[in-house]
């Protein structure tokens, strides 16, 4: 069983990735940036085949841009993130879910097909649970957190 108490220790989250770790890491992300940037060009190729060829172009330089910024920073050694200080309050948690809830619930209505069907309502499981019990996610809280 996958052990979540890792995700939720400040000193293990703050540790560097390990060297031998990072080039792999930085080659994958790397891919995933070309994956995005091919589809995106693709998009662009075929946009009146598309339904919604803005709001994928968009999503797809969103992600595209996170992972190139990753990549990088991961090629270079540099830090992924600022130090952290604890796991997010609850009512981040409850917002994050509710995002998800919100803009996924509508999207299994209208969707076309099977997969993405089911792509769609686990998600919208997902906010559902992160909306009703974040705190079974976290540890309790010893004192004031960011």
């Amino acid at each position: 069983m996958l052990d979540l108490r890792l995700f939720f220790d400040p000193k293990a989250l703050n540790e560097p990735v390990a060297p031998w770790l990072r080039l792999p890491l930085a080659g994958v992300v790397a891919a995933g940036f070309g994956l995005c940037l091919g589809i995106a060009l693709d998009t662009v190729r075929h946009w009146a085949d598309q339904p919604h060829a803005f709001f994928q172009l968009a999503f797809l330089a969103a992600v595209g841009l996170g992972a190139a910024v990753l990549a990088v920073r991961l090629f270079r050694g540099d830090p992924i993130v600022k130090p952290v200080q604890g796991p997010p309050r609850p009512i981040v948690v409850r917002i994050l879910g509710l995002v998800m809830f919100v803009l996924c619930a509508p999207a299994v209505l209208v969707s076309t097909g099977w997969l993405e069907r089911i792509e769609l309502i686990v998600m919208t499981l997902g906010g559902l649970g992160l909306l009703l019990a974040p705190k079974r996610l976290f540890p309790p809280r010893t004192g004031h957190g960011a």
